[in-house]
């Protein structure tokens, strides 16, 4: 097996990518915004809509990513629908592809593969860092202290807090505090679409010029959160699209309030921003015969 295809369904984005197992490296990447999460947090329901945009954006997918083994995963959205069966049946039946559903912690171990063996890359020592992966309806918070991993998953997400309210951010964060309080970590790691948003846009790239391996290893700021942010708010919704996509623009404006919310509780001056996620995690796991 010398490469494989992982693909993330998460609850704002659908994120594939075709892996080499011999040299460790990303050969083709394709993601879209599907906003899978859409009301979730008042129907608990899947949408035809958001369902159709599932299904439409999996048809979209390179050809060659067909060719290879294929390891399909889902989170916080499906775990939390109640018409989930459905909706991967659905999707099995007009895509051909089967997505398992994985609990908040195997998300949080696959992502955590992924941004360890990033760190190795990048030269960074990875014995002692807090990782937090801000999805689009749960977030992960993981201590990895000399080998071993403590995680929690919350019910907090950039889709579910924007149609529910920011305010809601605040009884999730007592919960998250309480699970953080008196762990130990020399790095805060970050990752997903809020913290590799902040880091394009601190290096002036937009949606259409973001490179990954350009924002790999890259430190953010509260400066950086605060300048983004004000940055979205003071431009039309037509030109915080072309700068962070299309249906994101006021999803990253709630991830970047949840992020400051951590680097308030960390009491950190700056994150390291990683790249790589699940579905990285997930094909590593597979290479690796783990999945």
């Amino acid at each position: 097996m010398n490469q494989v295809v992982a693909i993330d369904l998460g609850s704002n984005t659908l994120r594939a990518v075709l892996y080499d197992c011999q040299s460790g490296e990303i050969v083709a990447s394709f993601e879209k915004t599907v906003r899978l999460a859409q009301n979730i947090a008042r129907d608990k329901i899947i949408s035809d809509e958001a369902l159709n945009r599932v299904v439409t954006a999996i048809l979209q997918m390179p050809s060659q990513f067909r060719q290879h083994k294929i390891k399909a995963v889902a989170t916080q959205a499906l775990r939390i629908a109640r018409n989930n069966k459905q909706v991967l049946h659905t999707i099995k039946q007009k895509t051909a592809i089967e997505f398992e559903i994985i609990s908040g912690e195997d998300e949080a171990k696959y992502t955590t593969l992924a941004v360890q063996k990033r760190l190795q890359k990048l030269q960074v020592k990875s014995d002692s860092f807090v990782l937090v992966d801000i999805g689009g309806g749960s977030t992960e918070v993981i201590f990895c202290n000399n080998g071993s991993i403590e995680s929690k998953s919350f019910p907090l997400g950039i889709v579910t807090a924007t149609e529910i309210g920011i305010e809601s951010i605040q009884e999730e964060f007592e919960k998250i505090a309480k699970f953080c309080k008196d762990k130990k970590f020399k790095y805060f790691v970050s990752t997903a679409g809020t913290p590799t948003t902040v880091a394009a846009v601190k290096m002036g790239l937009d949606c259409s010029s973001y490179d990954a391996s350009k924002i790999n290893g890259m430190q953010i700021g509260l400066s950086d959160l605060n300048y983004t942010l004000n940055k979205l708010l003071s431009l039309s919704k037509a030109q915080r699209e072309k700068l962070v996509g299309v249906h994101r623009d006021d999803l990253i404006i709630t991830g970047i309030e949840i992020l400051k919310r951590f680097f308030e509780l960390f009491k950190t001056q700056y994150s390291i921003v990683i790249d790589d996620g699940l579905r990285e995690g997930v094909a590593i796991a597979v290479c690796k015969g783990h999945s």
